[in-house]
């Protein structure tokens, strides 16, 4: 009888320990110091952030805060996610979201594979659909749109490439196996090739002076004719002067700890 309470009571600790731990992980991605969200939307918040980390491998942290320390809101942002320890694998992936009430400015950062993920473009697509709800005082509703949006993003383009590769080596080794047959054949041509090249004793003769009999032909005139010349011209591309960012491109800056970051953000 009391083995099975002391396995009862094992259980039990387990059990709590393993709702309770996530729960506490679950809770360290909002930080709402600048109490702008209700208990519900911060749990609808971290459901969300929940799904997309675990779904993409790419840490998620959304902050609000009256006291920005008298840094700009992308300082604060880069060293908030960097000093805290988030990110998600060896490069730190993964996007934060700061509200600086006290400077009424915003900023999105991102690390690691989401420098790739979130190009400049697609940055200035989230700001115009957070901003809109910061300027109305909306919020929660206004997180929720920021990380409907951080989905799509991880879903669509570069996304699913390297989120498959990081959640399921099996598939990526799939995925990688027709690049390895490729530079296999690739390999071995260039073996065969060398090959053949090395078996070649002959060798062919290239000029007509070759054919001839040296020591019975005297040639009484030389003179080299040019029959045709050919001139081809490739136009140089520059980059524009505006200084901007076209494409897919990501705009980096290095914060105070040394990472790269991406981002961008502005007033509401």
């Amino acid at each position: 009888m009391m083995k099975k309470r002391i396995t009862a009571v094992i259980l039990m600790v387990l059990i709590t320990i393993m709702m309770t731990v996530p729960a506490l992980a679950y809770e360290e991605r909002v930080d709402d110091g600048a109490g702008l969200l209700s208990d519900e939307e911060i749990t609808q918040i971290n459901e969300k952030i929940d799904y997309i980390r675990n779904t993409y491998s790419c840490d998620v942290v959304v902050v609000t805060t009256n006291d920005s320390e008298g840094k700009s809101a992308m300082d604060y942002a880069d060293d908030y996610y960097d000093y805290n320890g988030f990110g998600m694998g060896d490069e730190h992936d993964g996007i934060i979201l700061t509200v600086n009430m006290d400077i009424r400015e915003y900023w999105m950062s991102t690390c690691g594979q989401a420098i790739l993920l979130f190009s400049d473009s697609e940055i200035e697509d989230m700001k115009s659909t957070v901003q809109t709800y910061l300027s109305d005082g909306d919020y929660g509703n206004g997180f929720l749109a920021w990380l409907s949006d951080v989905e799509y993003y991880l879903e669509t383009d570069d996304g699913s490439g390297y989120i498959i590769e990081d959640r399921n080596p099996f598939a990526a080794a799939l995925t990688s196996l027709p690049m390895g047959l490729m530079l296999g054949l690739v390999l071995a041509v260039i073996i065969i090739i060398i090959m053949i090249r090395k078996c070649r004793t002959a060798v062919q003769p290239t000029l007509a002076n070759d054919y001839l009999d040296q020591e019975h032909i005297t040639l009484r005139r030389k003179e080299d004719l040019f029959l045709r010349s050919h001139t081809s011209s490739v136009k140089i591309q520059t980059e524009s002067s505006s200084g901007g960012s076209s494409g897919g491109g990501s705009s980096v800056h290095r914060s105070s700890s040394g990472r790269s970051h991406g981002g961008g953000g502005g007033k509401f």
